[in-house]
């Protein structure tokens, strides 16, 4: 089976019930996803419904996107290392298979055709009960699936975390890979007053006061052992898990700390998140512009080809340029350092108030 030749299996309005239809609201964009299997509606459910931060609509959004969900039958033998040109990721292969249609195969075999113009996708699953490793790429699959609507509705979808000045609209970004601290960081500052607009992924487009960010999630993944640097969030492991391959819980920001999930912001700082195995507590140093750029494309999966890429590219420019940067090492128990955090939530309280705009 070829790429070129990959149909998901059809699936017509007219052979489901309700309750093989469901819709999500995936900020810019909106999706009406049907189920050839419910069961399979349920296990990635967490995933497609994660998006749920309230949206100020624009011109021509929410942009109204179809998506087919099918299971298709696979000898795991069958699946070979795809050579995809539109981007890699650690689970994906993605190419441009004609004009406006991206294909993805997964080394798991699931399988996603993006027909853009359409707004419209089919996804295709190989048996996946008792397979934990299916249902995370087809996460990747869903994951692919909103960055291309997003991008196609003008945003550039940010891996990051983000800490809103208390009085101004004004946010700085924490670029990390994950498991390098920029959750427990951003609970660090929330106790301190401090707002966000989430702690995993934001939505970026060029305004003409800066680069403005956007909330796309309400709740935020942290890892139960912060238990111990965060008394009021109490025990962490009561809310559910993220999914089956990390410990981390879907933790209800609202719940929490009512009031400090926002919707949108003006960014104006970087900083780099670097977790240290030696040191101790929290040290900074600035952040030049190359840097700032550089560890900006590390949080934003920018296809091949350049005509997808140049948005995403002009937009990470952009937000380089117009933010400060910060260089930020932790060490192995910097959040059980109370005065540390103190004084780092001061130094970006310095960097983002309003005499140094």
């Amino acid at each position: 089976m070829t790429m070129s030749a990959f149909e998901a299996p059809a699936i017509t309005g007219a052979a489901l019930g309700a309750a093989d239809r469901t819709v999500h609201a995936w900020g810019p964009a909106a999706l009406r996803a049907h189920w050839s299997d419910p069961a399979l509606a349920r296990a990635l459910a967490r995933h497609s419904n994660q998006y749920d931060a309230p949206w100020r609509a624009g011109p021509g959004e929410p942009r109204c996107w179809t998506l087919d969900v099918g299971c298709v039958k696979r000898e795991r033998g069958e699946v070979v290392a795809p050579t995809g040109g539109f981007l890699t990721t650690v689970h994906l292969d993605v190419r441009r298979a004609a004009p406006g249609i991206v294909e993805s195969r997964g080394r798991r075999g699931t399988m996603l055709r993006i027909d853009e113009p359409a707004q419209a996708a089919s996804l295709a699953v190989p048996p996946w009960r008792d397979r934990p490793d299916v249902i995370e790429e087809a996460e990747q699959q869903l994951t692919l699936l909103s960055a291309r609507a997003w991008a196609l509705a003008g945003w550039t979808p940010v891996h990051g975390a983000t800490v809103v000045h208390p009085r101004l609209d004004r946010c700085a970004v924490l670029c990390a890979p994950s498991g390098s601290g920029k959750t427990t960081l951003t609970f660090s500052l929330l106790r301190r007053g401090w707002r966000t607009l989430g702690d995993d992924k934001l939505l970026a487009r060029r305004a003409p006061g800066g680069v403005e960010a956007r909330a796309v999630a309400r709740r935020m993944h942290l890892d139960p052992a912060a238990s111990r640097w965060l008394a009021e969030a109490g025990d962490i492991r009561r809310f559910p898990t993220y999914s089956p391959w990390t410990d981390k819980r879907h933790v209800d920001l609202e719940g929490v700390w009512p009031g400090r999930l926002v919707t949108s912001a003006v960014v104006c700082l970087v900083v780099r998140v670097r977790r240290e195995a030696e040191g101790a507590g929290l040290r900074w140093a600035p952040l030049e512009l190359a840097q700032r750029i550089d560890v900006l494309g590390r949080q934003v999966a920018i296809p091949g080809e350049a005509a997808a890429a140049r948005p995403l590219v002009a937009t990470i420019g952009a937000m380089g340029a117009a933010a400060r940067g910060l260089d930020l090492s932790v060490g192995p128990d910097a959040f059980g350092d109370s005065a540390g955090v103190d004084r780092f939530s001061d130094a970006l309280m310095a960097e983002l108030s309003e005499d140094r705009a």
